[in-house]
């Protein structure tokens, strides 16, 4: 017995088919090729596990067909876009933490180098006192 997933995949078939058929017609396409795919209604299983016998006559899927072909679409455009969001998340905040970084090293740097003269200043600064210093205390008698 077929799975619900692979009812649902010759269900897609089918409807592909059937929908080539149309599409071959209204171009003028009236070949006996084109003419001899059999239409839907004729090519569903009675037996088929995801399809109402109620509804076979109209070639609508069931509503727990219907249901289990939302959920795999659902879940294959969910896997997709998980994909996709996790690449671009990862992208965004390889950039944003690259750029974070970038900025709290230039900042950081600019503190030391702040820093390092404020120091080198200072170290001028009591070397010329003392300097003074003691050129005032040479210069007194």
């Amino acid at each position: 017995m077929a799975t619900i997933k692979e009812a649902q995949e010759a269900l897609l078939n089918k409807v592909d088919t059937l929908l080539n058929r149309h599409r071959a017609v209204a171009a003028g396409l009236n070949d006996p090729a084109h003419l001899d795919v059999p239409v839907l209604t004729d090519m569903i299983d009675d037996d088929a596990p995801a399809l109402k016998k109620s509804r076979v006559a109209h070639a609508r899927p069931g509503d727990k067909a219907l249901h289990g072909l939302a959920a795999d679409i659902y879940e294959r455009v969910l896997e997709k876009l998980d994909d996709r969001i996790a690449a671009q998340f990862e992208r965004r905040l390889a950039s944003k933490i690259e750029h974070a970084i970038h900025a709290a090293l230039m900042k950081v740097g600019a503190d030391l180098k702040q820093d390092l003269m404020n120091s080198v200043g200072d170290v001028i600064a009591e070397a010329l006192a003392e300097k003074l210093n003691h050129s005032e205390k040479a210069s007194k008698p």
